[in-house]
């Protein structure tokens, strides 16, 4: 994801930025989670037919205005062949077929003993019979849990497609956030079974289904799937699988969710902003079962975030240290200015230190690879301006930079105000123009797996 704290504040509240003045939409925490707690894992909240249609409509109108606005045009590219999305699936597949592997394994041993148990049973009654037993019953499906998947629902929903038969759930502590993921809605099944949900279909998901239980536990109460109604609105992204579903929690409290309860956790970007790390990651071991993998994307180097560092410096009139490169990001401060964003874990060993002390297995079972990919901003001036400032935004608008007139006219007048002044003398430090667009061209983060002892 997009930093999302650029986007969701403390009031659960999604700032859209687009061409216009921006939209605020506002939503109610009322999104639920089948995991329940800790203490409680069988009970389920019960809508009324009115609340789930509402609940619904609510999800296609947030999902409407992420699509149409800049955050989606951003998350979008880190899907490109070099990107998070498709690094951590790749981490992921590779770990998934290790687990089938060892479940193979595990089932051919339950019944080779299961077999001799017969066997031996059988000798001693006098029975002559050579009949094998039935298989064992198939082990509980292989289990993701995404981080801060922000209003896309990524890379969680590129895993759930890939990996059918795996349980992906998705999470962000932006409601918001939550409320935009494509998934199917859960509703109680008494509804389901005496009323019909206006504009909706219901599928089939028996009330002990083996892929939510596997978290949740058995007693878990999961009746029935609502799908998204108006697939209209989803022109960019596939049907959301029926394998993904979704809760509102924040990467630093998992008390939701059992110990020893995921595969594999995997979180794009989400570290990067994360108030206390070495906690989140504590959280994480304590969720993950014994050999599981956490899969973090950290941006190591963010031409994002020097543009708009050297945005704010011009606006608040710091000026850019003229001497420095993208090769030292420390040089990207101006002068008198207080750091903007800073780019968390991207120092040496940081992230890796951390890990260990977490738990996680030593340095040599810590793979880290840096990997490159553009972002393209695309040909629209306005949107290239409003891409390239999504991180700064807040702070341009405190500083009245958005309203107020720019110190030049850039030649023939095209700047409208003093922050697009300020992005247009300084972008072309860090993008490239190819076939008409505007492509930001160091983008850097780092891909770390690390697997629970």
């Amino acid at each position: 994801m997009v930093h999302l704290a650029a986007l969701c504040n403390r009031s659960s509240r999604l700032v859209i930025v687009s061409q216009r003045p921006r939209k605020l939409l506002t939503t109610k925490r009322s999104f639920f989670s089948f995991f329940g707690s800790n203490d409680n894992h069988s009970s389920s909240t019960r809508l009324t037919e009115e609340e789930t249609a509402a609940q619904v409509k609510q999800q296609e109108e947030a999902t409407r205005i992420l699509l149409d606005g800049v955050y989606h045009r951003i998350s979008i590219q880190h899907a490109h062949p070099l990107g998070p999305w498709q690094a951590i699936l790749a981490a992921v597949q590779d770990h998934y077929n290790s687990w089938v592997d060892v479940q193979d394994a595990i089932k051919l041993k339950k019944e080779d003993n299961a077999a001799e148990e017969i066997a031996r049973t059988h000798e001693e009654l006098g029975i002559a019979s050579t009949i094998l037993p039935a298989a064992v019953a198939a082990a509980a499906p292989f289990r993701v849990l995404d981080l801060a998947s922000g209003p896309r629902g990524e890379p969680g929903t590129t895993i759930a497609h890939a990996l059918p038969l795996a349980a992906v759930h998705c999470t962000d502590s932006c409601s918001v956030a939550v409320a935009a993921i494509p998934v199917h809605i859960l509703v109680d099944e008494a509804i389901s079974n005496t009323a019909a949900v206006t504009d909706v279909g219901i599928v089939g998901l028996s009330k002990k289904n083996s892929i939510l239980s596997a978290i949740a536990g058995d007693d878990a109460t999961i009746q029935a799937v609502v799908p998204l109604s108006s697939s209209n609105l989803l022109p960019l992204i596939p049907p959301p699988p029926k394998n993904l579903t979704k809760s509102i929690a924040d990467l630093t409290d998992l008390s939701s969710y059992r110990s020893n309860s995921f595969d594999a956790i995997i979180c794009c970007y989400g570290y990067n902003l994360s108030s206390n790390v070495p906690h989140a990651l504590a959280e994480a071991y304590r969720v993950l079962v014994p050999g599981g993998v956490l899969i973090i994307a950290t941006w190591e180097r963010s031409a994002m975030l020097a543009i708009g560092r050297d945005v704010e410096a011009y606006v608040r009139g710091g000026g850019r240290d003229p001497y420095s490169t993208m090769d030292d990001d420390e040089s990207f401060l101006p002068p008198r200015i207080v750091p903007v964003n800073k780019i968390e874990l991207s120092g040496a060993g940081e992230l890796e230190a951390l890990l260990i002390a977490s738990g996680f297995d030593q340095p040599q079972a810590v793979l880290a690879k840096s990997l490159v990919y553009p972002i393209d901003l695309g040909n629209n001036s306005d949107d290239q301006f409003a891409m390239g400032t999504i991180l700064v935004r807040d702070e341009l608008e405190s500083l009245g930079a958005l309203s107020r007139p720019p110190a030049t006219d850039g030649g023939n007048g095209a700047w409208g105000n003093l922050a697009e002044e300020a992005f247009w003398m300084n972008i072309q430090k860090y993008a490239d123009v190819v076939e008409g667009n505007l492509l930001l061209r160091d983008n850097t983060y780092k891909l770390t797996v690390s697997a629970k002892k």
